[in-house]
């Protein structure tokens, strides 16, 4: 971490810490508070889960809950943006779903078999 970015934490932590009084924040919110500040330096940003979890001595899980608790309740959410990653990622996964007519058709993966025998994926439109 840079200076800037030292100062920049120090600043943030104590106004988040102090907000509430001393020692009102519980540990769980310090962890999330601090990983969201680490996060936000260019010694940490981009790293993967698997890095993160190396550096800290932790589990990956560990970092996949921090990572969730941070942008909730850190970051702005944008849920278009985050609807179309979704979409985004179905489409690409070509497993569940097709894209035709400017629709997303996203199949369930139980499907049941027709008096034939074979077995259809049941459909659920989703338009985009």
């Amino acid at each position: 971490m840079n200076n800037d970015e030292k100062i920049y934490f120090v600043d943030k932590f104590l106004e988040v810490y102090l907000s509430n009084g001393l020692g009102s924040l519980p540990k769980s919110e310090i962890d999330t508070l601090v990983f969201h500040l680490l996060m936000s330096s260019t010694e940490f940003r981009g790293k993967s889960n698997y890095e993160l979890a190396s550096q800290f001595k932790i589990p990956e899980s560990r970092i996949r809950t921090l990572r969730l608790n941070s942008a909730l309740k850190y970051e702005e959410i944008n849920s278009k943006a985050v609807l179309s990653r979704i979409v985004e990622r179905l489409v690409n996964s070509e497993q569940f779903t097709e894209f035709e007519s400017g629709k997303i058709c996203v199949f369930r993966s139980n499907v049941t078999p027709d008096s034939a025998g074979t077995r259809h994926p049941i459909p659920i439109e989703v338009g985009t």
